[in-house]
């Protein structure tokens, strides 16, 4: 992570730690037995678009830059990302400037290649995860919406809500939402967390963000 960009992604509160780990400990444990190649992302998409809420606040490792709200990566901008790992964050959009304190919903998203044998199903990369993310934090997450098979921008994807269950997590950004869509050897996941209620739950910008997805 670049010095500049390291302070705009680093949390000032537990509640704000925990929702960056589970946006980087949910997608990058479905990253099991997968790898890099510039010629499976070619065969994939040519490229995928999202639109941030207006307003939010964009942050990233990689080299793309919106278009005002859009962000566009081309198939090129994603063999590049993630060249190197098996999977990588592409982004993250807060409500609010990284440095602000208190509670800061966000919205983040991350790529995965996969190998060209494997035949992914969204619904079980969901529901795979969710268990060994329960194992590995002793049950803290309740299921309040179920995985649900669904489509996004024409690619298979699936859905599931949980909320974050007792010690002081619980009293912060206590939801979270995550999305699994599937393209060729490419998945992506979407992971928001923001409050079950209040004035830093969100109203309609998860949704317009899902719906505002594009694959070239």
């Amino acid at each position: 992570m670049s010095e500049n960009l390291r302070p705009r992604l680093q949390l000032r509160s537990p509640q704000r730690r925990m929702r960056i780990a589970l946006l980087l400990i949910v997608p990058a444990a479905i990253a099991f037995n997968l790898y890099v190649s510039n010629i499976a992302l070619s065969r994939d998409i040519d490229g995928i678009t999202f639109v941030q809420p207006p307003g939010w606040n964009y942050h990233t490792d990689t080299a793309v830059i919106p278009d005002t709200r859009r962000i566009h990566f081309s198939a090129a901008g994603l063999a590049n990302a993630i060249r190197d790992e098996h999977g990588v964050p592409l982004f993250v959009t807060t409500k609010y400037p990284a440095d602000k304190g208190g509670l800061n919903p966000l919205i983040g998203v991350n790529v995965f290649a996969h190998k060209s044998d494997v035949q992914l199903a969204p619904e079980k990369l969901l529901e795979a995860k969710l268990a060994e993310v329960q194992r590995g934090s002793n049950n803290a997450l309740e299921v309040i919406e179920p995985i649900t098979a669904l489509g996004l921008a024409t690619l298979p994807a699936a859905r599931v809500v949980v909320k974050i269950v007792g010690g002081k997590e619980a009293q912060g950004l206590n939801r979270t939402t995550a999305y699994a869509l599937v393209a060729g050897h490419l998945s992506f996941t979407i992971i928001a967390s923001d409050a079950e209620q209040g004035e830093e739950a969100m109203k309609s910008e998860l949704d317009d963000f899902v719906s505002s997805i594009a694959v070239d």
